[in-house]
Formats: structure tokens, C-alpha cells, sequence
């Protein structure tokens, strides 16, 4: 807990100091809506898995571990492959709401999605999928009528989802909630007065869950949709 609470603070001090003395030139909508897909690979911490001997009880508390304890307890082959199997990747969409509050300030709400499929080999097959929920500040250099590049912190929560298979079989999910924090940046491109492209964004989203520090990188795509013009 004291390492999440350590990437709040550097993601915040990181937002910091991108604020510089940015004159704003280009147009700021008062409020702002985007769609996006995105493509994230997820880095996993060692984990362990039981050998069957306990139940099928996990060593550890990892959620991921327990889905494949799963696997190992009934003694479906291949599963502790997954062991050394520490990263993955998942595909989702989302949803951004923004409020600028001035021409560089402002406020953003996300709602994501993600799925993936880590392992699957032999029959067995463990799906996980995340929702990601949080809000924080957001800041806009306004210095072109063209392209818009913005920088966030986004603080909430996530949830965690995990299931495994044999041939078809249900072998039972897995579901933890935990916190999680993502800073990166975006690049609008605009279309016109109320549309804009938002070009490739990159993010480091970082989830605590089931006592397991995950790091993500987050690359997003999509549309935005601006509305109204603020006055100062």
C-alpha cells in the first residue's frame, strides 16, 4: 500500500511540473466528450500457483493465481506455464468527460474497459477483463487552432475479473476490487468546431489489487466531441 500511495504522489508531482506559462490560443470548449479504444499490456509480478496438495488454496494472495490454482488443482497440463508468463495483452474501449475550468485547467471522469486472454494452451483457458473508474485533473496547451496536446492524473478504482476453462468446462471466476492510478497524454487533432481526432495517446496505469502491485501501459485512439466555447 505504501508503493501505491508513493505513484499518487509522483504522478501528481509529474502533472505538476508540466504546467508551464502557456499562452492559449487556440479555442477551449466548455465542456469535452471522447470515445476511445484502446490496447493495453499488462506487466504481472512473480506469482505462485499451488501444486494441488492444499485444495486448490493459492500461494499468496494474487487473484490471478487463484484462477490458475484452478487449473493446477484438477491437474491440467500446461498450467504453471503461466507462471513465467508475466506479461499480456488486453483490448478495450472507454469513455472521457471533461469540464475545462480555464483555458489550461480542467477536470476529466473515464470510465474503461479492458479483456485479454493470458494464457491458453491444452484445453485450459484463463480470461481476465478490468473496469477501470476515476477522475482528476487535466492539463491543456492551447497554443495552436490545430492540435491539442493535454497531460492527466486520473485517481479511482478498478475491478478485476478473472476466469478459467478446460475444454469448454466452467472451472469457476475470480473477482477482486482495488485502486488504481493512471498519468499520461493525449494529442487532439481538430476536424472542426466540434470534432477532433484523438490521435494515439500513451498512458502507465498502475492497479492495486488482491495485494498485487500491476503495472499497465495504456495506448489509447479515438474520437472527441467539444462543445460550447468557455469565456474567461
Amino acid at each position: 500500500m505504501r508503493k501505491f500511495t508513493s505513484s499518487y504522489g509522483v504522478a501528481a508531482l509529474l502533472l505538476l511540473c508540466a504546467v508551464g506559462p502557456v499562452a492559449a490560443q487556440g479555442v477551449t470548449p466548455k465542456v469535452e466528450f471522447a470515445s476511445s479504444g484502446y490496447y493495453v499490456r499488462t506487466y504481472l509480478p512473480d506469482i505462485s500457483i499451488s501444486d494441488g496438495s492444499t485444495n486448490g488454496e493459492v500461494d499468496g494472495a494474487s487473484l490471478l493465481a487463484a484462477s490458475l490454482a484452478l487449473g493446477s488443482h484438477y491437474g491440467y497440463t500446461g498450467v504453471s506455464d503461466v507462471v513465467n508468463q508475466n506479461d499480456f495483452n488486453m483490448y478495450g474501449f472507454g469513455a472521457q468527460f471533461a469540464a475545462n475550468v480555464t483555458d489550461i485547467f480542467g477536470i476529466v471522469g473515464e470510465y474503461s474497459y479492458y479483456r485479454g486472454t493470458p494464457f491458453e494452451e491444452d484445453g485450459f483457458k484463463l480470461e481476465v477483463n478490468g473496469h477501470f473508474y476515476g477522475g482528476g485533473p487535466r492539463v491543456s496547451f492551447r497554443g495552436s487552432d490545430v492540435v491539442t496536446p493535454s497531460f492527466d492524473v486520473l485517481f479511482g478504482g478498478y475491478r478485476l475479473n478473472a476466469s478459467a476453462e478446460f475444454n469448454g468446462q466452467d472451472l469457476g471466476s475470480e473477482g477482486q476490487n482495488g485502486w488504481a492510478v493512471k498519468a499520461g497524454g493525449q494529442l487532439d487533432w481538430r476536424v472542426n468546431d466540434y470534432f477532433r481526432v484523438r490521435l494515439p495517446g500513451v498512458h502507465w496505469m498502475r492497479i492495486d489489487v488482491a495485494n498485487e502491485g500491476i503495472n499497465n501501459l495504456v495506448i489509447s485512439f479515438g474520437a472527441n466531441f467539444v462543445f460550447g466555447d468557455r469565456q474567461d
